[in-house]
């Protein structure tokens, strides 16, 4: 009778330990579908305000 629940107590750990390694991944899935976009246009922005300074600085040699 011990061994079963010992048997049943580990069990319950692990479907434990098991159930939050899934809230884990959850939470982590969560964060990046929010983070990854967020960095795509943080990066479009980045280019573009380096296209513009490009600009600028052609446009200034140009007048010299």
């Amino acid at each position: 009778m011990l061994l079963a629940i010992e048997v049943s107590e580990m069990q319950f750990v692990r479907m434990r330990k098991a159930i939050g390694f899934l809230i884990i991944l959850w939470g982590l899935s969560q964060y990046f579908t929010t983070a990854l976009p967020a960095l795509d246009s943080a990066a479009r922005e980045s280019f573009q305000v380096i296209e513009v300074a490009a600009s600028v600085s052609q446009d200034a040699l140009k007048k010299q």
